[in-house]
């Protein structure tokens, strides 16, 4: 069976069985990016360069630098995850909930997998890129690793969230709403949208 189809099988039971999903068009996704884009313009704010947050980070940080002509990195973090005949169990249920069952109701633990160089970074505002936040914690983490590398300002910005904190958001939602429209962008592998090249650096 080929990748392709074994994909949207997947796609197709976890859709049905796990509904609702609601599974965004790349239009929607950049309808969402174009929101933070609009944001930064009225705020006067460029930054001197953008961190993307792999693998979900990717796409909007990219756009964003794009946009900005400014510098761009990635840095990669790790959650706890758990695989199921071959399908991404935290992809299916959600990264903190499927954590959050697994270690008896404490937060998911987050680690640098890949961190920034201190001299990409230093002296410099830096924009922090992903596409969401639930718990807060990812940020929380990269944010904690960016200030150990002397930069002169950090800002974030995130595709959809519930979470106050947050400097620039594509579309806010109540954390009821979140939990009940479960979204998912054409670059999550669960998506009847998904691209391989909405992933790549």
């Amino acid at each position: 069976m080929s990748k392709n189809i074994l994909h949207n099988l997947q796609s197709f039971i976890i859709s049905t069985i796990y509904n609702p999903y609601t599974f965004l068009t790349i239009e929607q996704s950049y309808s969402f990016i174009d929101s933070i884009s609009e944001q930064m313009r009225q705020d006067g704010y460029v930054p001197d360069i953008v961190v993307g947050v792999s693998s979900g980070g990717n796409l909007p940080a990219q756009v964003l630098a794009r946009r900005f002509n400014t510098e761009l990195t990635y840095i990669d973090v790790d959650s706890y995850k758990t695989s199921v005949c071959g399908l991404n169990m935290d992809e299916v249920i959600g990264v903190y909930r499927m954590s959050t069952i697994l270690r008896g109701g404490k937060r998911p633990d987050v680690t640098l997998v890949e961190d920034v160089e201190k001299k990409l970074v230093m002296n410099k505002r830096v924009l922090i890129v992903d596409d969401d936040s639930y718990t807060g914690r990812t940020l929380d983490v990269v944010t904690e690793s960016l200030r150990d590398k002397s930069v002169e300002e950090i800002r974030s910005a995130v595709l959809y969230t519930s979470n106050k904190n947050i400097d620039y958001v594509g579309k806010r939602f109540s954390r009821e709403q979140l939990q009940t429209q479960r979204l998912r962008h054409p670059w999550s592998k669960l998506s009847p949208y998904f691209n391989q090249s909405y992933l790549e650096k």
